[in-house]
């Protein structure tokens, strides 16, 4: 039958992931845009993308400071409509519960030692991952990400 095959494949590789993450001493997750979609938070690529329906150059700065008319409407959608009823998934609560197994009491420690995104939702914050570094154009995230690093 067709899509068996690939069936089984997909269930061989899923558990052959988790048998390295549970053997694993130390992890590090990559997280983008994926992981929050089903939280409510469309990606900005591919099915149900906001750049299917925005033009990427309207939420440029040089272009908002030129028509924040036009920009404005589209950022308060993406960033506040979308943010605001956002709420973690079982996958940023996974992330942050490996990040908290065997941690001390001061944080250190636990299975994920470091959590780097490339999301600005806060999902992984409110989920309770701790050791998160932000890969955003935000200069506040690297400098307080970094010191929760160090």
């Amino acid at each position: 039958m067709p899509g068996e095959s690939h069936s089984a494949d997909l269930h061989a590789v899923i558990g052959q992931a988790a048998r390295l993450i549970r053997g694993a001493c130390y992890l590090t997750a990559l997280t983008g845009a994926g992981i929050s979609v089903e939280s409510g938070i469309p990606p900005f690529r591919g099915e149900g993308g906001l750049w299917n329906r925005y033009d990427p150059r309207m939420l440029e700065l040089d272009y908002f400071r030129r028509h924040p008319e036009r920009s404005w409407p589209i950022l308060r959608e993406i960033f506040y409509a979308n943010f605001v009823k956002a709420r973690p998934n079982r996958a940023h609560q996974v992330l942050a519960a490996w990040e908290a197994r065997g941690a001390e009491p001061d944080g250190r420690g636990g299975l994920l030692k470091v959590l780097i995104t490339q999301n600005v939702d806060n999902l992984h914050h409110i989920a309770g991952s701790l050791r998160t570094l932000a890969l955003a154009r935000q200069r506040r995230c690297w400098k307080s990400d970094l010191a929760v690093l160090n």
